[in-house]
Protein backbone atom coordinates (compact mmCIF):
# COMPACT_ATOMS: atom_id res chain seq x y z
CA UNK A 1 0.00 0.00 0.00
CA UNK A 2 1.59 3.22 -0.99
CA UNK A 3 0.75 6.93 0.12
CA UNK A 4 0.40 9.52 -2.08
CA UNK A 5 3.58 12.08 -1.58
CA UNK A 6 1.39 15.14 0.31
CA UNK A 7 -0.31 13.62 3.06
CA UNK A 8 2.22 14.06 5.59
CA UNK A 9 0.06 14.65 8.70
CA UNK A 10 -0.38 11.01 9.47
CA UNK A 11 -4.32 11.03 7.82
CA UNK A 12 -5.46 8.71 5.02
CA UNK A 13 -5.84 10.62 2.30
CA UNK A 14 -9.88 8.48 1.78
CA UNK A 15 -10.77 9.44 5.33
CA UNK A 16 -9.57 13.37 4.89
CA UNK A 17 -11.75 13.12 1.82
CA UNK A 18 -14.52 11.43 3.30
CA UNK A 19 -14.98 13.97 5.95
CA UNK A 20 -14.76 16.61 3.74
CA UNK A 21 -17.79 15.47 1.67
CA UNK A 22 -19.59 14.34 4.68
CA UNK A 23 -19.81 17.82 6.67
CA UNK A 24 -20.27 19.54 3.34
CA UNK A 25 -17.35 21.75 3.88
CA UNK A 26 -14.34 22.22 1.09
CA UNK A 27 -11.46 19.65 2.08
CA UNK A 28 -9.05 21.55 3.90
CA UNK A 29 -5.74 22.52 2.01
CA UNK A 30 -3.25 20.22 2.48
CA UNK A 31 -0.10 20.57 5.22
CA UNK A 32 2.99 22.05 3.98
CA UNK A 33 5.70 19.50 3.22
CA UNK A 34 7.67 17.84 5.68
CA UNK A 35 5.66 19.04 8.84
CA UNK A 36 3.10 17.25 11.12
CA UNK A 37 -1.14 17.87 11.13
CA UNK A 38 -2.80 18.08 14.19
CA UNK A 39 -6.35 18.99 13.40
CA UNK A 40 -7.43 22.20 15.83
CA UNK A 41 -9.68 20.99 19.19
CA UNK A 42 -13.27 22.16 19.72
CA UNK A 43 -14.14 25.05 21.39
CA UNK A 44 -17.33 24.14 23.64
CA UNK A 45 -20.09 26.65 22.83
CA UNK A 46 -20.47 30.63 25.39
CA UNK A 47 -22.37 29.77 28.13
CA UNK A 48 -25.14 32.41 29.12
CA UNK A 49 -24.58 35.17 31.64
CA UNK A 50 -27.83 34.02 33.43
CA UNK A 51 -25.97 30.48 34.08
CA UNK A 52 -23.00 31.43 35.32
CA UNK A 53 -21.93 30.42 38.88
CA UNK A 54 -21.59 33.06 41.36
CA UNK A 55 -18.98 32.78 44.48
CA UNK A 56 -20.51 30.93 47.32
CA UNK A 57 -20.55 33.41 50.54
CA UNK A 58 -19.34 32.71 53.74
CA UNK A 59 -21.64 30.98 56.12
CA UNK A 60 -23.80 33.54 58.18
CA UNK A 61 -23.21 34.36 61.84
CA UNK A 62 -24.37 31.30 64.26
CA UNK A 63 -24.60 28.66 61.82
CA UNK A 64 -21.97 26.53 61.11
CA UNK A 65 -21.87 23.95 58.27
CA UNK A 66 -21.05 21.08 59.89
CA UNK A 67 -23.41 21.78 63.40
CA UNK A 68 -26.10 23.83 61.91
CA UNK A 69 -27.88 26.77 63.85
CA UNK A 70 -26.68 27.81 66.92
CA UNK A 71 -29.12 27.21 70.08
CA UNK A 72 -27.62 29.58 71.98
CA UNK A 73 -28.21 32.57 69.88
CA UNK A 74 -31.41 32.12 67.75
CA UNK A 75 -31.94 31.59 64.28
CA UNK A 76 -29.13 33.17 61.99
CA UNK A 77 -30.76 36.26 60.19
CA UNK A 78 -30.63 36.08 56.20
CA UNK A 79 -26.60 36.64 55.38
CA UNK A 80 -26.52 41.38 55.51
CA UNK A 81 -29.70 41.48 57.59
CA UNK A 82 -29.46 42.75 61.06
CA UNK A 83 -28.84 40.29 63.67
CA UNK A 84 -31.80 38.54 65.66
CA UNK A 85 -31.81 39.79 69.39
CA UNK A 86 -32.51 37.12 72.13
CA UNK A 87 -35.23 37.14 74.59
CA UNK A 88 -37.00 39.48 72.92
CA UNK A 89 -34.29 42.72 73.11
CA UNK A 90 -34.89 45.83 71.50
CA UNK A 91 -33.61 46.25 67.47
CA UNK A 92 -31.98 49.33 66.50
CA UNK A 93 -32.22 49.22 62.81
CA UNK A 94 -30.24 47.91 59.71
CA UNK A 95 -26.38 48.57 60.70
CA UNK A 96 -24.55 49.99 57.70
CA UNK A 97 -22.82 48.23 55.32
CA UNK A 98 -19.34 47.95 56.02
CA UNK A 99 -16.83 50.30 55.00
CA UNK A 100 -19.59 52.77 54.86
CA UNK A 101 -20.18 55.76 57.13
CA UNK A 102 -22.81 56.48 59.70
CA UNK A 103 -24.91 59.67 58.61
CA UNK A 104 -25.49 62.13 61.01
CA UNK A 105 -29.02 62.76 62.63
CA UNK A 106 -29.50 58.69 63.35
CA UNK A 107 -30.71 58.27 66.02
CA UNK A 108 -29.51 61.25 67.74
CA UNK A 109 -30.26 64.37 65.95
CA UNK A 110 -28.13 66.39 63.49
CA UNK A 111 -24.61 66.62 64.29
CA UNK A 112 -23.83 70.16 66.78
CA UNK A 113 -22.52 73.37 64.43
CA UNK A 114 -19.20 74.86 65.99
CA UNK A 115 -18.46 78.36 65.59
CA UNK A 116 -14.93 80.21 65.41
CA UNK A 117 -13.01 79.17 68.97
CA UNK A 118 -14.13 81.85 71.84
CA UNK A 119 -11.17 83.30 73.87
CA UNK A 120 -10.83 81.83 77.37
CA UNK A 121 -12.93 83.51 80.50
CA UNK A 122 -12.19 83.09 84.02
CA UNK A 123 -14.89 84.14 86.71
CA UNK A 124 -12.12 85.22 88.47
CA UNK A 125 -10.46 87.58 86.09
CA UNK A 126 -7.68 86.89 84.24
CA UNK A 127 -5.59 83.95 85.05
CA UNK A 128 -2.58 85.11 84.22
CA UNK A 129 -1.50 89.31 84.35
CA UNK A 130 0.68 91.29 82.11
CA UNK A 131 3.79 92.65 82.81
CA UNK A 132 4.64 94.26 79.70
CA UNK A 133 7.92 93.79 78.04
CA UNK A 134 10.02 93.93 81.14
CA UNK A 135 12.65 96.13 83.21
CA UNK A 136 14.02 99.02 81.48
CA UNK A 137 17.88 99.02 80.97
CA UNK A 138 18.29 102.04 83.50
CA UNK A 139 16.37 103.55 85.96
CA UNK A 140 13.29 105.51 85.40
CA UNK A 141 14.20 109.57 84.59
CA UNK A 142 12.15 110.87 87.03
CA UNK A 143 13.35 109.20 89.89
CA UNK A 144 15.16 111.95 92.06
CA UNK A 145 18.90 111.60 92.37
CA UNK A 146 20.97 110.97 95.45
CA UNK A 147 22.16 114.64 96.02
CA UNK A 148 18.54 115.91 95.65
CA UNK A 149 17.28 113.63 98.59
CA UNK A 150 20.58 114.69 100.67
CA UNK A 151 20.19 118.31 100.20
CA UNK A 152 16.47 118.05 101.10
CA UNK A 153 16.91 116.39 104.48
CA UNK A 154 19.82 119.21 105.48
CA UNK A 155 17.57 121.57 105.21
CA UNK A 156 14.60 119.44 106.92
CA UNK A 157 17.52 119.17 109.44
CA UNK A 158 17.66 122.94 109.50
CA UNK A 159 14.28 123.05 109.87
CA UNK A 160 13.77 120.71 112.66
CA UNK A 161 17.25 122.83 114.56
CA UNK A 162 15.02 125.64 114.55
CA UNK A 163 12.54 123.90 116.37
CA UNK A 164 14.35 121.82 118.73
CA UNK A 165 16.24 124.89 119.80
CA UNK A 166 14.17 126.23 122.68
CA UNK A 167 13.21 122.78 123.73
CA UNK A 168 16.68 122.01 124.07
CA UNK A 169 18.21 124.30 125.92
CA UNK A 170 16.42 124.56 128.82
CA UNK A 171 17.09 121.05 128.88
CA UNK A 172 20.46 120.99 128.62
CA UNK A 173 21.16 124.41 131.24
CA UNK A 174 20.48 122.31 134.67
CA UNK A 175 23.17 119.92 133.42
CA UNK A 176 26.15 122.37 132.52
CA UNK A 177 25.44 124.83 135.49
CA UNK A 178 26.00 121.40 137.48
CA UNK A 179 29.38 120.76 135.49
CA UNK A 180 30.36 124.40 136.60
CA UNK A 181 29.59 124.23 140.28
CA UNK A 182 31.92 120.88 140.63
CA UNK A 183 34.21 122.45 138.57
CA UNK A 184 34.53 125.51 140.80
CA UNK A 185 34.10 123.76 144.50
CA UNK A 186 36.61 121.06 143.31
CA UNK A 187 39.85 122.57 142.00
CA UNK A 188 41.17 119.04 142.10
CA UNK A 189 39.26 116.77 140.06
CA UNK A 190 40.91 113.85 140.41
CA UNK A 191 40.21 113.79 144.52
CA UNK A 192 37.29 111.41 145.19
CA UNK A 193 34.93 113.88 146.08
CA UNK A 194 35.03 115.42 142.84
CA UNK A 195 35.26 112.43 141.07
CA UNK A 196 31.81 110.95 142.88
CA UNK A 197 30.59 114.60 141.65
CA UNK A 198 31.48 114.65 138.11
CA UNK A 199 29.80 111.03 137.57
CA UNK A 200 26.51 112.29 139.05
CA UNK A 201 26.62 115.75 136.82
CA UNK A 202 27.85 113.52 133.69
CA UNK A 203 24.85 111.58 134.38
CA UNK A 204 22.07 114.57 134.51
CA UNK A 205 23.75 115.39 130.97
CA UNK A 206 23.58 111.97 129.51
CA UNK A 207 19.55 112.01 130.81
CA UNK A 208 18.48 115.17 129.37
CA UNK A 209 20.88 114.72 125.92
CA UNK A 210 18.44 111.27 125.90
CA UNK A 211 15.40 113.40 125.99
CA UNK A 212 16.32 115.46 123.70
CA UNK A 213 16.95 112.92 121.00
CA UNK A 214 13.74 111.56 122.01
CA UNK A 215 11.72 114.50 121.35
CA UNK A 216 13.37 114.99 118.45
CA UNK A 217 12.35 111.34 117.29
CA UNK A 218 9.15 112.58 117.68
CA UNK A 219 8.80 115.79 116.41
CA UNK A 220 10.73 114.39 113.55
CA UNK A 221 7.85 111.61 113.17
CA UNK A 222 5.28 114.26 113.22
CA UNK A 223 6.58 116.83 110.54
CA UNK A 224 7.57 113.86 107.97
CA UNK A 225 4.32 112.12 108.04
CA UNK A 226 1.70 114.90 108.60
CA UNK A 227 3.16 116.62 105.40
CA UNK A 228 3.96 113.50 103.34
CA UNK A 229 -0.02 112.39 103.99
CA UNK A 230 -1.35 115.80 103.19
CA UNK A 231 1.31 117.20 100.38
CA UNK A 232 3.95 114.51 99.93
CA UNK A 233 6.42 117.08 100.31
CA UNK A 234 8.37 118.16 103.42
CA UNK A 235 9.86 121.60 102.99
CA UNK A 236 13.59 120.37 101.91
CA UNK A 237 11.69 118.72 99.07
CA UNK A 238 9.74 121.54 98.14
CA UNK A 239 12.95 123.36 97.89
CA UNK A 240 14.33 120.81 95.86
CA UNK A 241 11.47 119.76 93.79
CA UNK A 242 11.01 116.34 94.72
CA UNK A 243 7.85 114.30 96.15
CA UNK A 244 6.75 110.94 98.03
CA UNK A 245 4.51 108.89 95.46
CA UNK A 246 3.85 105.57 96.08
CA UNK A 247 5.61 103.38 94.04
CA UNK A 248 2.63 100.91 93.01
CA UNK A 249 0.86 103.81 90.62
CA UNK A 250 2.76 106.85 91.42
CA UNK A 251 -0.80 108.15 93.48
CA UNK A 252 -0.38 110.27 96.93
CA UNK A 253 0.35 108.15 99.81
CA UNK A 254 -2.36 107.66 102.65
CA UNK A 255 -1.40 108.99 106.26
CA UNK A 256 -0.55 104.85 106.89
CA UNK A 257 1.83 104.98 104.18
CA UNK A 258 3.12 108.59 105.74
CA UNK A 259 3.56 107.10 108.95
CA UNK A 260 5.10 103.64 108.12
CA UNK A 261 7.73 105.68 106.06
CA UNK A 262 8.31 108.38 109.33
CA UNK A 263 8.33 105.48 112.02
CA UNK A 264 11.62 103.45 110.05
CA UNK A 265 13.20 106.92 109.57
CA UNK A 266 13.05 108.95 112.76
CA UNK A 267 12.38 106.21 115.49
CA UNK A 268 14.27 103.20 115.22
CA UNK A 269 17.48 105.43 115.06
CA UNK A 270 16.78 106.20 118.88
CA UNK A 271 17.83 102.44 119.26
CA UNK A 272 21.19 102.97 121.36
CA UNK A 273 23.96 101.13 119.01
CA UNK A 274 21.71 99.43 116.37
CA UNK A 275 19.73 102.75 115.90
CA UNK A 276 22.91 104.10 114.79
CA UNK A 277 24.37 101.40 112.27
CA UNK A 278 20.52 101.24 111.17
CA UNK A 279 20.37 104.92 110.13
CA UNK A 280 23.34 105.11 108.21
CA UNK A 281 22.86 102.16 106.74
CA UNK A 282 18.92 103.41 105.51
CA UNK A 283 20.63 106.55 103.82
CA UNK A 284 23.23 104.94 102.54
CA UNK A 285 20.82 102.43 100.27
CA UNK A 286 19.60 104.62 97.95
CA UNK A 287 23.28 104.96 96.25
CA UNK A 288 22.88 100.60 94.80
CA UNK A 289 19.32 100.35 94.83
CA UNK A 290 17.47 100.41 90.83
CA UNK A 291 15.09 102.46 91.88
CA UNK A 292 16.80 104.78 94.38
CA UNK A 293 14.83 103.96 97.23
CA UNK A 294 15.88 104.02 101.09
CA UNK A 295 15.08 101.12 103.37
CA UNK A 296 12.53 103.42 104.81
CA UNK A 297 10.94 103.80 101.12
CA UNK A 298 10.77 99.94 100.82
CA UNK A 299 8.80 99.68 104.29
CA UNK A 300 5.96 102.08 102.67
CA UNK A 301 6.39 100.80 99.20
CA UNK A 302 7.16 104.52 97.72
CA UNK A 303 9.48 106.35 95.42
CA UNK A 304 10.61 110.18 95.58
CA UNK A 305 10.45 111.30 92.11
CA UNK A 306 10.90 114.62 90.69
CA UNK A 307 8.18 117.34 90.04
CA UNK A 308 10.18 119.56 87.33
CA UNK A 309 10.56 116.83 84.36
CA UNK A 310 8.06 114.79 83.22
CA UNK A 311 6.93 111.68 84.49
CA UNK A 312 8.21 108.10 83.06
CA UNK A 313 5.85 106.46 80.32
CA UNK A 314 4.87 103.40 80.64
CA UNK A 315 6.31 102.73 84.29
CA UNK A 316 4.16 99.86 85.59
CA UNK A 317 5.14 98.04 83.31
CA UNK A 318 8.81 98.30 83.35
CA UNK A 319 9.48 98.27 87.14
CA UNK A 320 8.02 96.33 89.75
CA UNK A 321 6.48 98.12 93.14
CA UNK A 322 10.27 97.68 95.17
Amino acid sequence: MTQSPDNTGGQPAADRSLGGQEGGQPAPSPPPPDSWHFPPEPVPPPVPQAQQPYPVPPPPYGTSPQYGTSPQYGTPPPYGGPPSQPNGAQQYGTPPPYGAQQPYGTPYGPPPQYGPPQPYSSPYGPAYPSYGTGPAAGPEPDLAEWWRRLIGRVIDALVLAVVLTPIAIPLLATPFHRLEQVSSRYPNLSAPGAQSALASADGKLFGALWVIVVISAAISFVYDSVQHARWGQTLGKRAMSTRVVSAYDRSPITGGAAARRASVYALIPVIPLIGSFFALLNELWLLWDRRRQCLHDKAAHTIVIKTNVPPATNWQQQRPPW
